[in-house]
């Protein structure tokens, strides 16, 4: 045998031998562990993963309803372009809703309709409160940022804020925009679109203020106005239906300067003053001799009148006192005596530039306030008036405040509605109405 097989035989055996001498020793074996580790991680994995799709999934869901919601409500507070504006113009959706309250009635609640679509958003108490509330209670429909008024249409909450909150955590189970969820549903509750009301035309040549007493001669498209009367007489005459007036025609303005007539050859009325300084109306007519009737007291200032060939109407101002209204509108019929007329419910005289109005028996009134000029008018001498129009925004004419058109003057069937003229231009806002106040489009 090889001398290497000869010690490969010998070394194991000694191995073997050394092996059997060796005491056995016990070996305990451990239990077996109740979960497997992969088991674990792999309920651990499970739990994240349902942690973090579950609230995106839940969010989802919300984010569908909640954008009807929110669709449905905007539909219902400014009509059909609502839900459009609300996804991209909330500032627009702001003036829409600006533009309700303005031409609402006074004592209209515009948004009652839809508070029970509100109850279903998430907002503040006060806006839940503006829902109930009548135009007059708003700011925005008196024209003026510092009213009193204890609500505005920006109280109202469109909830953009939460849904883009929502939105944010419901990906990527929401795709492609979450605005496009902002979609009304079929038959949903839909205001009629607020209109805008014209905007006005440019004019020239009309005095603003400082003449009470105002009478005009049409024929045809030539208009001759008189304003005032004495050394500070005023005559202008208009080529063009009254869009602009150049100085002239003081010949044709004999019979109407120190009178109020429509018709050189009808009845007129002429002011007085009584010793005590009382205003007195004198009718003028071929049947008679003059006829006094008292029109106003001594305090009292005469703020503007206008006549046709049956009355004289007038708005007189008084100084502030407990329980009497500041101003009254008289109607002084031809050889009667005057009388006081109701102004039109809801229409503020105080604190507002005022004119009137008479034209072929009907009597306009006009109330500027903060930008918006509000007009009603009566066809039975204050026994009822006509609704409330407003004729002139300065919002949506997107012109200041200050431009609002304050004076009205007749112009044969016509009625002109005119501003105060711009200091460089020597340009005013002008309107016209062909239906005696019903209605004013540009000239």
């Amino acid at each position: 045998m090889p001398l290497a097989e000869r010690r490969w035989s010998e070394g194991r055996a000694q191995l073997t031998r050394r092996q059997r001498s060796i005491a056995p020793v016990e070996v305990q074996a451990l239990p077996e562990p109740p979960f497997r580790l992969r088991y674990v991680l792999l309920v651990a994995l499970i739990a994240a993963a349902l942690s973090w799709v579950f609230p995106r999934g839940h969010g989802a869901w919300k984010l569908h309803n909640l954008g009807t919601r929110l669709a449905d409500h905007a539909l219902c507070m400014v009509g059909p372009t609502g839900p459009r504006l609300l996804r991209d113009d909330p500032q627009a959706l702001g003036e829409l809703l600006r533009r309700r309250v303005v031409l609402a009635p006074p004592d209209a609640r515009p948004f009652l309709a839809c508070a029970d679509q509100a109850d279903q958003l998430t907002m503040s108490v006060h806006a839940r409160q503006a829902y109930a509330r009548t135009a007059t209670e708003f700011r925005e429909h008196q024209g003026s940022s510092d009213s009193a008024a204890e609500y505005s249409v920006h109280d109202f909450e469109f909830g953009r804020a939460d849904f883009d909150r929502i939105a944010a955590g419901a990906w990527p189970f929401v795709r492609g925009g979450h605005l496009r969820l902002l979609e009304g549903t079929a038959g949903a509750k839909e205001a009629l679109h607020p209109l805008s009301p014209a905007k006005p035309g440019v004019g020239s040549g009309l005095p603003a203020s400082g003449y009470v007493a105002r009478a005009t001669i049409t024929v045809g498209q030539t208009v001759v106005g008189a304003f005032g009367s004495g050394a500070n007489a005023k005559v202008v005459v208009s080529r063009d239906g009254g869009r602009t007036f150049v100085a002239g025609g003081r010949e044709r303005a004999s019979e109407l300067l120190d009178r109020c007539l429509v018709d050189p050859g009808g009845p007129a009325f002429s002011l007085s003053r009584t010793d005590a300084g009382r205003h007195v109306v004198l009718s003028l007519d071929v049947d008679g001799p003059p006829t006094a009737a008292l029109l106003g007291e001594a305090e009292e200032r005469l703020v503007a009148i206008s006549c046709d060939g049956r009355a004289l109407v007038a708005l007189l101002e008084a100084p502030a006192r407990p329980n009497q209204a500041p101003v009254r509108l008289r109607h002084c019929a031809l050889r009667q005596a005057c009388r006081d007329v109701p102004p039109p419910p809801g229409l503020v005289l105080a604190a507002a530039e005022l004119d009137v109005a008479r034209v072929s028996g009907d009597t306009i009134l006009v109330a500027a306030r903060g930008g918006i000029t509000r007009v009603a008018s009566t066809r039975d001498d204050g026994a009822t008036w006509t609704p409330i129009v407003v004729a002139f925004d300065a919002a949506s004419a997107e012109l200041p405040a200050q431009a609002a058109p304050t004076r009205l003057l007749t112009a044969g069937d016509r009625v002109l509605l005119y501003g105060p003229a711009n200091r460089k231009s020597g340009q005013y806002a002008l309107l016209a109405s062909a239906d005696h106040g019903a209605s004013f489009r540009p000239l």
